[in-house]
């Protein structure tokens, strides 16, 4: 395979098992499609706009060696779709882990929020000179902050669920970032981020994971409970 198609290849294997595994009779997540799309594309409209300002701010940008050339505005087509495959994958992972876990521990997620809240911006205070990670922590904060407000009890298994997302998380992004590569297809400017990696990841990808995933997810349950 030609490395122009390797940020598409990436796509396209992160979205196949999730997929096929979204007809199962038990998590049956076909039935929620209407209700993810609807998230998945509120919550791409706010990160591709981040992702158009960083990229034209050079913050982070692509290694065209793994692109296959076809670009809107400053974004090339597979970091578009990221938004969509990712998203796709792990609410379904997500969705998964509701199915086959009964018990919300509901104190403890709020327990738990408010320290992340807490730790987050404390971060961004700390860190404000850092453009990548100021901008992680204070939109995880305020996303965090605004489920405590609304007193979502979902939270504990969005929790749960993104440390099994981790798994997957540090294979893609790993490979994102250059684990295993010649070069990273994602490159991040050294002087805007804490500089402290995990093998080639960043540490405020994690984050930056986190937050990306729990507003999919909050609107995702926010339709449900409307309906």
């Amino acid at each position: 395979m030609s490395s122009k198609y390797f940020y598409l290849a990436l796509n396209i294997g992160i979205l196949i098992l999730p997929l096929i595994f979204s007809f199962d009779k038990k998590v049956a997540f076909f039935r929620k499609f209407e209700n993810l799309f609807i998230a998945i594309f509120m919550t791409s409209i706010v990160f591709l706009i981040w992702d158009y300002y960083f990229t034209e701010q050079g913050i982070w940008g692509f290694n065209e060696r793994y692109l296959i050339g076809y670009y809107i505005g400053n974004l090339p087509i597979e970091e578009i779709l990221f938004f969509f495959t990712v998203p796709y994958a792990c609410v379904f992972i997500y969705e998964v882990i509701k199915v086959y876990t009964k018990k919300q521990f509901f104190i403890y997620s709020r327990f738990l929020t408010m320290l992340m809240m807490i730790a987050s911006w404390m971060m961004v205070y700390e860190y404000n000179e850092l453009a990548y990670t100021r901008t992680v922590f204070a939109v995880l904060g305020l996303l965090l902050f605004i489920n405590l407000l609304s007193a979502k009890k979902f939270l504990m298994n969005f929790y749960m669920s993104y440390i099994v997302i981790l798994v997957p998380f540090f294979i893609f992004n790993g490979i994102l970032t250059g684990t295993g590569l010649k070069e990273a297809i994602v490159w991040y400017n050294g002087y805007e981020h804490l500089g402290i990696r995990l093998l080639s990841i960043p540490l405020e990808d994690i984050f930056y994971g986190m937050a990306l995933i729990l507003m999919n997810v909050t609107i995702y349950e926010s339709i449900d409970e409307i309906d």
